[in-house]
């Protein structure tokens, strides 16, 4: 199987309490914060939901305390700039709509090392 196809539906995924775990460190570490600003129950048919909550809430407090480190923290996580615009054009539900892209490229982060730890064994 070739990565583009592991990763063609990645929706499939929101209920894996296991990449979701990894997704959950990896916003972690990609928005720069601690455990503590990012509640993670562990519950695997609300996790997704949490995740994309959270990051939602973190993103509103990064664009109203630090705007300039938002775009930075977009390209750290290698969010595609053409979604972020038309995401932001559009001026609906900008920070839900910017948590779901973000989050759904850190799970695409984390899959992408399960393909790849799994095809080198």
């Amino acid at each position: 199987m070739s990565l583009s196809r592991y990763l063609q539906n990645i929706s499939a995924y929101h209920k894996n309490i296991e990449v979701l775990k990894n997704t959950h460190l990896q916003i972690i570490k990609d928005l720069g914060f601690d455990d503590s600003k990012f509640e993670f129950s562990g519950n695997a048919q609300t996790a997704y939901d949490e995740l994309i909550a959270n990051t939602t809430e973190l993103i509103k407090e990064i664009v109203k305390t630090r705007g300039e480190y938002f775009y930075f923290i977009l390209y750290r996580a290698d969010v595609p700039e053409k979604s972020v615009f038309e995401i932001v054009k559009s001026g609906l539900n900008v920070n839900e709509n910017l948590a779901n892209l973000l989050v759904d490229r850190e799970l695409m982060k984390v899959l992408t090392r399960e393909f790849y730890k799994t095809v080198s064994k």
